[in-house]
């Protein structure tokens, strides 16, 4: 066999390999959540809970709006709402302007809903959060607000605490997300 026919020979292998490796890249996938909206509809208040993309091929938020239909004022408990994962307790919620050492103490300010009045906030498990170092300037979420990981595939919920001056309100809501098979791309 002469240099060039084996030189020829393993160009040809290389690009029969790079053939079949894009042959076998991954299938594009797309996120979908089902429902695409979680709500609680009740005489005191409506809460809606839907997961978002932003920029992004799949979720890494939600979107929390509660609104208030009572004649005080209900407070978010950010303390004591938690992210739910497959029905566990999986930890806070981040969300733009929240620092690290708030959530570390405790120490999370409540968001106060006016009677007759809505609150709309994005919100993502504190586990997915990338923060800014503790000593850069605005500490607190990296970049322009929430930057969050993919939220992963199974049951994705919130136990949601609202409290009034003369109540406190409990409840779950929950979306399930999945990767299923995206568009083609050929």
């Amino acid at each position: 066999m002469t240099h060039a026919y084996t030189a020829r020979r393993i160009r040809l292998i290389w690009v029969l390999a790079v053939f079949a490796l894009v042959g076998c890249a991954a299938a594009p996938v797309d996120w979908q959540s089902r429902p695409g909206v979680s709500q609680v509809q009740g005489p005191a208040f409506d809460v809606f809970f839907e997961p978002v993309k932003g920029d992004r091929t799949f979720f890494s938020a939600f979107r929390l709006t509660v609104v208030n239909k009572t004649e005080e004022a209900l407070a978010v408990d950010w303390n004591r709402t938690r992210y739910l994962y497959d029905g566990k307790n999986a930890g806070a919620f981040a969300f733009k302007g929240i620092s690290p050492e708030q959530i570390k103490t405790g120490s999370v300010q409540s968001d106060i809903v006016e009677p007759g009045a809505q609150l709309t906030k994005t919100i993502a498990p504190v586990r997915l959060v990338a923060f800014a170092p503790m000593g850069a300037k605005g500490g607190g979420v990296a970049e322009k607000g929430l930057r969050a990981g993919k939220l992963p595939d199974g049951d994705n919920g919130i136990l949601l605490v609202l409290s009034s001056s003369s109540r406190t309100f409990r409840t779950e809501l929950v979306v399930h997300i999945e990767a299923v098979p995206g568009p083609s791309s050929s």
